[in-house]
């Protein structure tokens, strides 16, 4: 990796640079707009190593999302096996029935078609998932979100405005109530303390004792 190809985005008052490996797993840096070309360069050269790394981890996971016949989808922290079969509609079709994912798919279709579907599964399901969690918790905690929202995000399961609008990853579909349960928590907290401070934890603690993650 010698010459590191990247796509370059340039951003109106941005002051740092940003340097991301996309889920396609594709380099990006994002940047100012008077930054020079040179500076970019030797910056990139010098996350030559964190790249290369990142580079295979990706292209990794990208083979362990390829769905077929046989193969497991995580739900609720456990993983069912999937019973992929052709039809002759030209749309992905999911059921989840009796512990396993029945997918019914056009002749030739697209993995990433699958996992869009699957993605569509979770954003259908974990908002009743966390509804009765999140009622029991604001009524113990006193705590009311000004507003709930549900999107798929990689990098995190929940986060807080500073306006109290939480958001909760749709990805949470995949992980046990329990888990759940304590990001539900960790964000109702972050209405409070807007930090993982000492201050923090030991609110979380008052409702979930010993619990860690």
């Amino acid at each position: 990796m010698n010459n590191i190809d990247y796509k370059l985005v340039r951003k109106k008052g941005m002051k740092n640079i940003y340097l991301k490996i996309t889920k396609k797993c594709e380099i990006r840096v994002s940047c100012g707009l008077i930054v020079p070309k040179y500076y970019i360069n030797d910056f990139v050269q010098s996350k030559k190593e964190w790249i290369q790394k990142q580079i295979i981890k990706c292209k990794e996971a990208q083979e362990d999302l390829i769905i077929k016949d046989g193969a497991f989808i995580e739900y609720l922290g456990d993983k069912y096996i999937v019973n992929l079969d052709t039809h002759i509609s030209n749309r992905v079709k999911l059921e989840f029935k009796n512990s396993i994912f029945y997918i019914k798919v056009p002749k030739e279709c697209e993995n990433i078609k699958i996992l869009k579907k699957i993605d569509e599964f979770y954003k259908q399901n974990i908002q009743s998932i966390i509804e009765p969690i999140i009622d029991k918790y604001t009524n113990r905690m006193q705590l009311y979100p000004t507003k709930i929202t549900y999107r798929k995000t990689v990098s995190r399961w929940g986060s807080c405005s500073f306006n109290n609008e939480i958001n909760f990853s749709s990805l949470l579909a995949t992980k046990n109530i329990k888990f759940i349960e304590y990001v539900v928590v960790h964000e109702l907290a972050h209405m409070v303390h807007k930090n993982h401070s000492k201050e923090f934890y030991e609110l979380v603690d008052i409702y979930l004792p010993n619990v860690q993650y």
